[in-house]
């Protein structure tokens, strides 16, 4: 499931995807959206989201 996720986020390490998924690597806003777009959950659910950054 790692690497089909990376695949679809546009070439993405499946151990890149992992270190995400276990906190050991920061998820930037970016990424957040590409997620919740390919998962069709909010992106809250990936980050922290303030107003400002949203956009």
């Amino acid at each position: 499931m790692q690497v089909q996720l990376g695949e679809a986020l546009g070439g993405i390490p499946r151990q890149h995807i992992s270190n995400m998924e276990h906190g050991r690597r920061a998820i930037s806003l970016k990424m957040a959206r590409k997620l919740s777009t390919l998962l069709g959950a909010p992106i809250e659910r990936f980050i922290e989201v303030n107003s400002n950054d949203v956009g």
